[in-house]
């Protein structure tokens, strides 16, 4: 089994955000804004993307999230270029995804090279 792990990327201050560093005991999510209550019921609520990790590294040891900009080389350069890594629902698992559909592959032969909110994938 695969470690769950997330991100958030805060809308306002662009830019991830440690979510943890109020040590909460409860996470809420509603689409979005994320709320935070700590042991001490200090509420903190944030406009935040979540974004989850694949459970996979690139080909330097990265960890790849939901959300990463990827550039794939490989011997078929009709597949190779740059895609963000998105959830598909029909296959139940995170692949490459661009402007000309969806790609399953492995996540391991890629490169991050960014994220859909610094850098959206252009062809």
């Amino acid at each position: 089994m695969r470690e769950l792990k997330f991100r958030a990327w805060d809308k306002e201050e662009n830019g991830y955000i440690n979510l943890f560093s109020k040590y909460p005991m409860y996470i809420t999510f509603d689409g979005k804004a994320i709320k935070l209550e700590d042991y001490g019921c200090a509420e903190y609520e944030q406009d935040v993307i979540i974004e989850q990790f694949t459970g996979l590294s690139d080909k330097n040891g990265k960890e790849i999230f939901e959300g990463d900009v990827v550039k794939k080389q490989t011997d078929n350069p009709i597949s190779d270029g740059v895609y963000e890594i998105a959830w598909h629902n029909p296959s139940a698992s995170f692949s490459l995804k661009r402007e000309g559909g969806w790609l399953a592959a492995d996540l391991t032969k890629t490169e991050i090279i960014g994220n859909i909110h610094s850098n959206p994938v252009k062809e």
